[in-house]
């Protein structure tokens, strides 16, 4: 009788800790296990009934939403256009720097050294990016001499937004301006796309306006509140804070990954039960196939030891039928 094992998640989550393991060797930093188990007993007391096998799978997944907050900080790599406010000022002292970054976007060159200083530890809150979508980038010209990898910090950065295809320029301010909403009145009047799809258009009022410093202090509590802007109200265009005060998108998409694979996984396993009979006369082959992921896009399954490979056929999100043969070699 044949008996097929297969984990999309497991290796779904393989793949995401290979990517962090290769993230840690670059110098971000992430959640230590000791650091992780010492908050999470004071939170769940019953952690120290678990086996170490659940615990390190608790630790696995706290360090794969870290992970999705990481990436929810980056601007992904592509050339992209840009587009200036009206007021946009470039001041002399800054020019080289400015310059620098802007032939890196029109290249699509990475720009994850002009970021935030913070940008290399894993689990940390960007509160002008999560709930209002702005990115502040660094205008230097060398090397920071105290975060390797990173530009060098100047008393002043740059405000900016991005989309799929275009930057747009807000200004070019000291730091600090994080709760300040004329940086997004500046948006909607002169480059509206970034924010349209974040507007509640069926809001008419709010109960509570809050002020910057409102703002600000609940934000570093977790809380999003709407933003209005010249009588229309948005939710917050960077998609908002969670109870962590870490990204409620990074969460969200995540939570989107995990269920995607498990989907599939279901899928696989009732497609596979179903054909296990003619797959075993197909290969000719009886006992257990282990099935190990070897490829996450596309994705794609080994089992060495019998030299098969299984590539699942998804269309839509959904699985529509699987192919199993002989490896390549």
């Amino acid at each position: 009788m044949l008996e097929i094992e297969i984990d999309v998640v497991k290796g779904f989550e393989s793949f995401v800790l290979h990517d962090i393991e290769e993230f840690q060797k670059q110098g971000f930093e992430f959640t230590s296990f000791d650091d992780w188990e010492k908050d999470e007993i004071q939170r769940t007391p019953d952690l120290i009934s678990k086996t170490d096998i659940e615990i390190q799978e608790s630790y696995n997944q706290y360090l794969i939403y870290e992970y999705s907050n990481l990436r929810q900080r980056f601007i992904p790599q592509k050339p992209r256009t840009i587009v200036y406010a009206k007021d946009f000022v470039r001041i002399p002292e800054y020019e080289k720097g400015l310059q620098l970054l802007e032939e890196k976007i029109k290249k699509g060159e990475g720009l994850t050294p002009h970021l935030s200083r913070k940008i290399l530890k894993a689990n940390e809150q960007d509160g002008l990016l999560f709930d209002f979508g702005v990115y502040h980038l660094h205008l230097g010209e060398k090397e920071d001499s105290i975060h390797s990898g990173l530009i060098e910090g100047r008393k002043k950065i740059l405000y900016s937004v991005f989309t799929d295809d275009k930057a747009f320029f807000i200004c070019i301010d000291d730091h600090g301006r994080w709760g300040d909403l004329d940086l997004l009145k500046i948006i909607q009047k002169e480059f509206p796309q970034a924010i349209e799809k974040w507007e509640l258009k069926d809001v008419i009022e709010l109960s509570f306006y809050p002020t910057e410093k409102d703002r600000l202090q609940l934000r570093k509590a977790g809380i999003n509140t709407p933003i209005e802007i010249n009588g229309k109200f948005y939710m917050s265009p960077g998609g908002g804070i969670n109870t962590a005060r870490t990204s409620a998108q990074g969460v969200f998409e995540m939570n989107a990954y995990y269920h995607f694979y498990k989907t599939i996984d279901n899928q696989i396993k009732l497609l596979l039960e179903k054909h296990s009979n003619d797959i075993s006369k197909k290969l000719k082959i009886d006992g257990v196939l282990k099935f190990v992921m070897t490829s996450i896009n596309p994705m794609e399954f080994e089992d060495k030891k019998h030299m098969l490979k299984l590539i699942p056929i998804i269309k839509d999100n959904n699985l529509v039928g699987i192919n199993i043969g002989k490896i390549d070699r």
